[in-house]
């Protein structure tokens, strides 16, 4: 289990991104990449969980190559964060599946079968709900 106070390798987070179904929006952290940011007219109030505001500087498209050897652009805001975070809704939205399971978690852009017994998500916007009812005991 990794806590506030814990520290990652910055080494690794160079080479990594926080895959985040909460995340409204890809966010690079502003040192992550080397591609120049490009200044845009800032598409969403960015903040974090404790509801303070994060500085935006610009929109970022790094040329990444991962793990299969599979080349990629992520698009993403460049902002003033402790490290960077692939938006789910996004990397669904650009017709990627994502899947987190026991037995592995990853992205594809193949289609994957739902299992008859899975719980659906509800999307609203860009972030995603397990629906559910408090019963009593």
């Amino acid at each position: 289990m990794v806590h506030d106070t814990d520290e990652i390798n910055a080494v690794e987070e160079k080479n990594r991104l926080l895959v985040d179904s909460g995340c409204a929006t890809t966010v690079f952290e502003r040192s992550h990449f080397h591609v120049p940011v490009q200044q845009r007219k800032t598409h969403f109030k960015l903040t974090n969980i404790s509801g303070g505001s994060i500085q935006q500087f610009g929109h970022q498209e790094p040329q990444v190559v991962l793990p299969s050897g599979t080349y990629a652009k992520i698009p993403g805001t460049n902002v003033d964060a402790k490290r960077s975070a692939l938006a789910v809704s996004e990397s669904v939205d650009a017709g990627n599946t994502v899947v987190f399971s026991p037995q592995g978690s990853y992205l594809t852009r193949a289609s994957v079968p739902i299992p008859f017994d899975a719980e659906m998500f509800q999307r609203d916007g860009k972030l995603w709900f397990l629906p559910l009812q408090e019963v009593s005991p």
